[in-house]
């Protein structure tokens, strides 16, 4: 299956929602090149951020409650 990008311009407080609702994502803040996002997604999506030493693999629920970040 091919992938095609697409971009969203957002500002602050908007939010897109992501196959049928299931994940909403939300622009908390922005700041230079620096941006917060919130994603909100059922217990069985799997959230993970790329990055070298920093990559890190989330599943939404009580693992990151556990770890501090809130997904709600």
């Amino acid at each position: 299956m091919a992938r095609i990008p697409l971009f969203i311009d957002l500002k602050v407080g908007q939010s897109i929602s992501i196959d049928g609702g299931r994940i909403v994502m939300s622009l908390e803040d922005k700041s230079g090149k620096l941006a917060r996002l919130k994603f909100v997604a059922d217990s069985d999506v799997s959230i993970q951020r790329p990055g070298s030493a920093e990559q890190r693999r989330f599943k939404s629920g009580a693992k990151q409650a556990a770890m501090g970040i809130n997904l709600s």
